[in-house]
């Protein structure tokens, strides 16, 4: 689970980066909708993190199981959001 996350946390910070980048070079229109996605990929991560602090009377292994099937989904996402803006800026 500690790969999962720190691949998340390294993801993030670079698409994170790549997005301030290309501020001045996307429309603000596709900027705007890049960064919603990326507030509503943190937002998902957050929800994650509530559900595995509450994990009401499950079992450690499948809370824990819970939290690396989201971490995947997460990076899947960003993934994907930074091959998409890649594309956008000419990168990809």
């Amino acid at each position: 689970m500690g790969a999962e996350l720190r691949r998340y946390l390294d993801a993030s910070e670079s698409l994170r980066q790549k997005l301030l980048a290309a501020r001045n070079t996307l429309k603000p229109a596709v900027f705007e909708e890049i960064r919603a996605r990326v507030v509503a990929l943190e937002g998902a991560r957050e929800e994650s993190a509530r559900e595995a602090r509450s994990g009401q009377g499950m079992p450690v292994e499948q809370v824990l199981e819970r939290v690396l099937a989201s971490m995947r989904g997460l990076n899947q996402g960003v993934e994907a959001l930074t091959r998409e803006l890649d594309e956008l800026i000419g990168q990809g």
